[in-house]
């Protein structure tokens, strides 16, 4: 009996020549059914760009955020593993919420804490300090593979493998609340 393999029900099906049963959609329709994306998408139609996805990670958990839309405008988030099937009372630490611009502001504000030892990467952070351009700054983190670590009222850079940034104590940074605009604050138990 070696060699010899008894197939389950559900494989002799898909082995059968004829079909079971009638099919109940045309094939077109079906392959069009299996093309359609679940995806939520904004009642307007339009894609929404997340420009910070891939960089952020969750201070509390280590997880990577997750991109959404609040109130139309780009934000991320992390509910730190759990589920909607979990209950509050179950979770440990609150949700963390935090919109895009917020994010940003938090960002431009830590950058004075950042160095390198070679001097075009100073001299272009020098550059980002001065001109405050967030696409920049963006393609800069990527560049670098500086990971973004948030919690609910700050942040911290987190430099690459390759050590090419360097992060200094935020002592000497500016204070993170100048000049950042205002978080909502969420109420408890509302999510």
């Amino acid at each position: 009996m070696t060699g010899v393999r008894k197939l389950t029900p559900s494989q002799q099906w898909a082995l059968s020549d004829k079909p079971a049963h009638e099919a109940l959609v045309s094939e077109s329709d079906f392959i069009a059914a299996q093309n359609v994306s679940a995806k939520c998408r904004p009642v307007d139609g339009a894609s929404r760009t997340y420009r910070l996805a891939g960089l952020l990670r969750c201070g509390t958990c280590g997880r990577s955020m997750e991109s959404q839309s609040s109130h139309g405008n780009p934000a991320y988030r992390c509910r730190h593993g759990h589920t909607s099937a979990h209950t509050v009372a179950m979770r440990k630490d609150r949700n963390l919420y935090l919109r895009e611009n917020v994010i940003l502001g938090w960002i431009l504000a830590q950058l004075p804490t950042l160095t390198s030892r070679d001097a075009g990467i100073r001299e272009e952070i020098a550059r980002l300090q001065e001109n405050r351009n967030a696409a920049n700054l963006i393609a800069f983190l990527r560049a670098h593979n500086v990971v973004v670590e948030c919690r609910a009222m700050n942040i911290s850079l987190e430099p690459g493998r390759e050590m090419s940034i360097i992060v200094r104590s935020p002592a000497n940074a500016p204070e993170m609340g100048e000049g950042i605009p205002r978080q909502r604050k969420q109420k408890r138990g509302i999510v």
